[in-house]
């Protein structure tokens, strides 16, 4: 993978987070849904916190792991990078995951620097990329 393809453009990567926000959303009513139609209840800790958490990490972390992007990424193009190897590890998404969760004005960070970098990816050693961008030289 070449390291040197452009940065994402700010109002893609945004664009593409909120179409990750909407897929969860949307998996999450459709599980509490579910639940209160074949349970009637929806009290149960393991049932209310557990598996939506199970949920939102499998989105993220299985996707990335094994494409770099998530559904909101793929349709824009953008792609999830090591800066420094260029395929993203585990430990690297987990730093990111759970920076990107605690920290949300994080986000804002990326309108203020050249590099386009968020706050968490700051901290995992990330970067988000455009794929159709042509490598720089």
């Amino acid at each position: 993978m070449n390291l040197f393809y452009r940065p994402a453009d700010n109002c893609k990567r945004v664009l593409s987070i909120l179409i990750d926000i909407t897929i969860i959303l949307f998996l999450m009513l459709l599980y509490y849904s579910i639940l209160m139609f074949t349970t009637g209840r929806t009290y149960n800790i393991i049932l209310i916190t557990y598996i939506p958490t199970f949920i939102v990490v499998c989105y993220y972390i299985f996707p990335v792991l094994l494409f770099g992007q998530t559904v909101g990424k793929k349709m824009f193009r953008l792609k999830i990078v090591s800066i420094k190897s260029g395929k993203i590890t585990l430990y690297q998404l987990i730093k990111r995951l759970f920076f990107s969760f605690g920290f949300w004005p994080g986000i804002l960070y990326i309108f203020f620097n050249e590099g386009h970098l968020a706050i968490h990816d700051k901290i995992s050693q990330t970067k988000v990329i455009d794929v159709t961008s042509q490598p720089k030289d």
